[in-house]
């Protein structure tokens, strides 16, 4: 279950990373929460904080659209839950 919902992160943070409205701070932060969430020598949940912290930091970002800051949210949200 935890790898199902890894894997629908992904895809809505690749979605948001690769939206031209994004301002580039936030797709570089969004880019390291990838980065944290595919590496496979640390654990689920030393990932799991890592990608959160960077995304509640992009979420709070004045300059951030509030449709991109609403699917930051549902990201912070699944993340929570696994």
């Amino acid at each position: 279950m935890a790898e199902e919902c890894l894997q629908r992160i992904l895809i809505c943070l690749n979605e948001i990373q690769s939206d031209n409205a994004v301002p580039k701070n936030i797709r570089v932060k969004i880019c390291t929460a990838i980065e944290s969430l595919n590496e496979n020598d640390k654990s689920l949940a030393l990932k799991i904080n890592r990608s959160l912290e960077g995304l509640e930091e992009a979420s709070n970002d004045p300059n951030i659209p509030m449709d991109i800051r609403s699917r930051i949210w549902e990201v912070l949200s699944l993340l929570s839950s696994i």
